[in-house]
């Protein structure tokens, strides 16, 4: 998927690199070396195309340096990524960002990736969590009612595909998860707490320490639901419950709700301590989109509608 992706280096980085290349031999024998073309090996060495990501990573690879790159993109003229960061980080911003992204929003058939909330506080955090693991990019909303969904080009959902296997579509059918790979390493309090606090923020029932998700199976909870709860078991949260709530028929079959809710009262408290102490000192508590005062997380069906772009 990496050749989709194409980078523009840095213009300093660029010139140190063909230096360190070309000590190492000529054009053509870099590109017999790396199994490359030497006709565009000499268009990416005078700057005349991007680099598809895993060609550039292979020469620096072999000149021994760390890529730098002013930004990158899915294709000729399409939206780009500035100060990319095209490897993320696990760390409390990215946990938090995949809360949001694994509940409220979604990677789209096309790849871009989009985030639907009624409140501003979400909405400005999600922009935030862009720039920091991402990088400045195009974003454009389209709000209805009372909700509004953010939608960012193409390169996003490209990089989580390629880096986290994350699938595009409907997250319901594809019955999406945690990515493996960070499930593992979501190991502290640290890490943990913000996907929690994002994952009950988009989909939890104010005041209550209950959340619910829709599974494409009668039988079985989705697997971010089995994710949350073995997350709070880490958190040494001990009466969690899944339970099956209401069916309804969708064009791709029936499908069921399904709660996740802590049946100790202390631990309900506890719970909802955590989350909202996160909010408080990351997020705030500030207004709806339509600018009503909101000072707990309310659970609201999201609808979408484009009427601005702005750069992230």
């Amino acid at each position: 998927m990496s050749d989709n992706i194409y980078a523009k280096a840095e213009d300093d980085f660029h010139n140190q690199l063909w230096k360190r290349l070309l000590e190492k031999g000529t054009v053509k024998q870099i590109a017999d070396r790396l199994q490359l073309s030497s006709k565009q090996l000499y268009r990416w060495k005078e700057g005349e195309a991007c680099y598809p990501l895993s060609s550039i990573n292979k020469l620096c690879d072999l000149a021994k340096m760390k890529p730098r790159f002013a930004y990158v993109q899915t294709r000729r003229d399409s939206e780009r990524l500035f100060e990319p960061k095209v490897v993320q980080k696990l760390n409390r911003e990215f946990s938090e960002f995949l809360g949001h992204l694994l509940h409220d929003g979604g990677i789209d058939t096309d790849w871009r990736v989009h985030y639907t909330s009624d409140e501003e506080s979400l909405l400005s955090r999600f922009r935030q969590l862009i720039e920091i693991c991402f990088g400045r990019t195009l974003v454009k909303s389209r709000a209805s009612g009372e909700a509004t969904t953010l939608y960012y080009p193409a390169i996003i959902g490209r990089l989580l595909g390629e880096n986290f296997r994350l699938p595009k579509g409907s997250k319901v059918q594809s019955d999406v998860g945690i990515p493996r790979k960070i499930k593992q390493k979501l190991m502290t309090r640290n890490l943990i707490v913000p996907f929690v606090s994002a994952a009950y923020f988009c989909d939890g029932e104010s005041g209550r320490a209950r959340l619910a998700l829709a599974s494409r199976e009668t039988s079985r909870p989705p697997k971010l639901l089995r994710d949350l709860r073995d997350l709070l078991m880490r958190l040494d949260f001990k009466t969690i419950r899944i339970s099956p709530s209401s069916m309804y028929a969708t064009k791709g079959g029936t499908h069921r709700r399904w709660v996740l809710s802590l049946k100790d009262r202390k631990e309900g408290k506890r719970f909802l301590q955590t989350v909202n102490d996160y909010r408080s000192a990351n997020i705030g508590w500030n207004s709806r989109v339509d600018g009503k005062a909101k000072s707990q997380p309310d659970r609201k069906f999201k609808r979408r509608t484009f009427c601005n772009e702005s750069l992230a």
